[in-house]
């Protein structure tokens, strides 16, 4: 899924959808060129979250969309788009369940934002709110130094045509997919794989998570052999995460003065002068003790 860099300065647009088995939603912006997807949200129900009605469960693809995505919108109006119309007037129902009261006691405390009615069949989050059963997810649109870094990569890396002998690969629109997958396969070209990893772990958005994390971000829309080993050597040497990361070692006390004696003997302090010529009788060290009253 293609997505643009987020401006600070712009305003948010977030689109959502809910069914019954899923939520999703879109974030957007308008940076001149249209409304731009910044990122993008998918989320499985579970539990209770399953027996909601429809109309809580768009209600909870925007609690999720602002929970998820707080740290950009709060302080920026945010518009956001429902295919559910009655969403409209959340505020302003007079009988709401306990549920609702607090979901609605969160954005009002935090965001300053509308809701506005949008169709369905024009809603972008449509596809992210079913699961891949229901609706399956192509790429549509690639970044051409993306798509061009890919054609190249296919044409140069000798494990290609290995791999098609070995079935394990499928084609379409000049994409090579790993068989029986929607994931892309990845040509051994490091210029393309050094950039997948930097869009998953060093962007603002990706927030330097660690391996595992970041493995199972890129690990949703691609593939190639070795991956969860790249991903590793790629984090491990990652100059912001070594920079950043918190130590875990316990935090050292202030330094103390040590007290002083009070008689002869009471304090010592030892040392050994080492890698002197040997004597006679085979040694080449001595023990040095001091004591810290008399000095002597």
């Amino acid at each position: 899924l293609w997505r643009s860099y987020r401006y600070p300065e712009c305003d948010y647009v977030i689109e959502v959808d809910a069914s019954d088995q899923a939520v999703g939603a879109v974030l957007m912006q308008n940076q001149g060129n249209g409304l731009q997807p910044i990122a993008y949200l998918s989320k499985k129900l579970h539990g209770a979250e399953l027996n909601y009605p429809i109309h809580d469960l768009e209600a909870l693809a925007i609690i999720i969309a602002f929970r998820t995505w707080r740290c950009y919108l709060e302080g920026r109006k945010t518009t956001v788009y429902t295919d559910h119309c009655s969403l409209k007037y959340l505020k302003t129902e007079p009988n709401l369940s306990r549920r609702q009261v607090q979901w609605i006691d969160f954005l009002e405390t935090h965001f300053h934002y509308d809701i506005v009615y949008k169709p369905g069949h024009k809603n972008k989050a449509d596809a992210l709110s079913r699961p891949a059963h229901v609706a399956e997810i192509h790429i549509e649109r690639m970044n051409p130094l993306l798509k061009g870094l890919f054609t190249h990569g296919y044409t140069i890396d000798p494990e290609i045509p290995l791999a098609a002998k070995r079935h394990l690969l499928q084609w379409d629109s000049h994409i090579t997919y790993r068989k029986g997958s929607t994931k892309i396969w990845v040509p051994n070209y490091p210029p393309l794989r050094k950039l997948l990893l930097e869009e998953y772990h060093d962007v603002l958005y990706a927030g330097h998570f660690g391996s595992n994390k970041t493995l199972t971000g890129i690990a949703k829309h691609y593939y190639w052999p070795h991956m969860a080993a790249d991903v590793q050597q790629f984090v491990t040497s990652c100059a912001t995460c070594q920079r950043m990361k918190s130590s875990k070692q316990k935090k050292t006390g202030l330094l103390q003065p040590l007290p002083l004696p009070e008689q002869p003997w009471q304090v010592v302090s030892l040392d050994f002068i080492t890698g002197l010529p040997t004597t006679t009788s085979g040694h080449d060290a001595i023990l040095v003790v001091i004591d810290k009253f008399s000095k002597i």
